[in-house]
């Protein structure tokens, strides 16, 4: 089993996770957020900093009723925080709904442990053929 050590940088509640099978651990919000209709781009901080182990790195998402509940996304659809980052980590966010406050105490944003799988990038000129080529969005049908 691996372990992600876990520091407070703020007064926040421990992650937690839903159930014993859960994949992610939710991510308790340190302190009131307010954030206005429209807004694009807002730093969200979590109030903690992780030693996540080599060879892994952790996915930042919304919580399923995040997206439900309320009109905050993701900035960049999902958060990466790799294995030598030290600093808090955080939600880059943008609100589509109402204005909102992002209240202290509660679930928003989860983490997931991810393993990094290490791959070579090899420049060529040519690539092989396939049936598909470059057919995309909806090419292979419905």
């Amino acid at each position: 089993m691996e372990t992600i050590r876990i520091k407070k940088c703020k007064q926040v509640r421990w992650p937690s996770r839903g159930s014993e099978q859960a994949a992610a651990w939710d991510l308790y919000m340190p302190e009131d957020v307010k954030v206005e209709h429209m807004a694009l781009g807002k730093k969200v901080e979590l109030g903690l900093k992780l030693e996540i182990p080599e060879g892994y790195y952790v996915r930042i998402l919304p919580r399923s009723s995040t997206g439900k509940n309320t009109g905050i996304r993701l900035s960049n659809s999902e958060g990466v925080i790799d294995s030598d980052y030290r600093g808090e980590i955080c939600a880059l966010i943008d609100n589509l709904g109402e204005d909102i406050t992002l209240d202290k105490g509660e679930r928003y944003f989860q983490m997931i442990l991810a393993k990094r799988i290490d791959a070579e990038l090899f420049k060529t000129m040519e690539l092989s053929t396939t049936e598909r080529g470059e057919g995309g969005f909806g090419s292979s049908g419905k």
